[in-house]
């Protein structure tokens, strides 16, 4: 397996059409255009551009996929720009977590401090720093409610304007192939989704399969009356368009304890102790993916042999997973702090690979200055 990162401009880099770049897959998380934490390289406007995408899948082969991970207020953008590009859109997918912290603001101190009443001492959040992925991690320190000091401001006594943050949506899209699914898997070995190497919780469970019997000319026959149950299966369930973290997954098992094993892929975010390892200084790259979600990804998308390219690297995160999957990898960050950060993360996991680790580990721990895998 290989590996280059390039500190680079992605766009002037790929236009040189260099035959060096023949991609497989496509896994980015490309600025949010949101100006976020007052970063420049989010407001730039490059992901919301059908050039930036035509660009890109001019150097991917027929029928290969993309994944673009994006923000709920712009992700429609994102997906426009994709699909103006030449892209067809397959999916929608959403990593669902149950740690996003409400961000927005409060009504009624808006309303007294303009009316210069408010107790200019009093804060709102209960947090006291900013978690990588823009929320804020509580300190244990619950403060107390605002007590308004108006008489207009306590008729609005919490309104707010924004709701607490809990799923990230990613845009599945696809190159035009080179004719039918078929011809184009036994081209390019592209076109189709890895649905054996991504599901869910391989175990013994219900076998539920279409019966045939008094089904009519609906294409969706009878739905869930037109199944039967024939024993036990051993075949993982077929991944979904949702994954969870492991706060959502708590919580959606509770509600149905009765469901063993899960329908979902789970992974939480990425710990501190991942972001950083084998790092001389904390990793403080604000917008960190989870290995275990990428390495998913990865499995979900890439064709055997294929090579993957990240034309937004930021930290490193998406070529860490390709190592561990056993790809090729090419990424491309502009910044040159970050490409930097990604170079050392990818070759601090990559000289710790084993072939035990070219699939998902069995139990975590087995690289003890990584933390946990999953």
């Amino acid at each position: 397996m290989h590996y280059d990162v390039f500190n680079a401009d992605c766009l002037e880099l790929l236009k040189d059409h260099n035959p060096y770049f023949n991609f497989s897959a496509v896994i980015t998380d490309p600025p949010y255009e949101l100006g976020f934490m007052g970063k420049d390289w989010d407001r730039t406007g490059v992901a919301f551009k059908p050039e930036t995408w035509n660009i890109i899948l001019e150097q991917m082969l027929p029928g290969a996929h993309l994944i673009a991970f994006g923000a709920p207020k712009t992700y429609h953008r994102l997906a426009s720009a994709i699909e103006d590009a030449g892209f067809e859109i397959r999916d929608s997918l959403m990593w669902l977590f149950g740690t996003g912290f409400p961000k927005g603001l409060n009504v009624s101190l808006a309303i007294d401090k303009a009316k210069g009443a408010e107790n200019r001492g009093h804060r709102i959040s209960v947090a006291s720093r900013m978690h990588p992925d823009g929320t804020y991690e509580p300190n244990g320190e619950q403060l107390p409610a605002y007590e308004p000091k108006s008489d207009e401001a306590s008729r609005w006594l919490d309104w707010h304007t924004g709701l607490k943050p809990a799923y990230e949506p990613i845009v599945l899209a696809r190159a035009p192939m080179c004719g039918t699914v078929a011809e184009t898997v036994l081209s390019t070995g592209t076109s189709a989704l890895n649905i054996g190497a991504t599901r869910i919780n391989d175990g013994p469970r219900p076998n539920v399969v279409h019966s045939e019997h008094g089904q009519g000319g609906s294409v969706y026959g009878t739905g869930i009356h037109g199944s039967a149950l024939v024993g036990q299966t051993e075949l993982g369930r077929w991944p979904a368009n949702v994954m969870l973290d492991e706060e959502a997954a708590r919580q959606l098992d509770l509600s149905n304890e009765s469901e063993k094993p899960s329908r979902y892929f789970y992974s939480g975010k990425a710990s501190q102790a991942e972001r950083s390892a084998a790092l001389e200084a904390k990793n403080r790259h604000p917008t960190v993916k989870p290995i275990a979600l990428m390495r998913h990804l990865i499995r979900l998308i890439t064709p055997p042999g294929g090579m993957i390219l990240d034309p937004f690297l930021g930290s490193g995160t998406t070529g860490i997973a390709a190592q561990l999957e056993g790809f090729d990898f090419i990424g491309i960050e502009k910044d040159p702090a970050y490409a930097e950060l990604a170079r050392k993360r990818i070759e601090a996991w990559r000289i710790h690979l084993t072939d035990d680790l070219k699939t998902e580990p069995k139990t975590p721990g087995q690289l003890d200055i990584f933390g946990e895998l999953k």
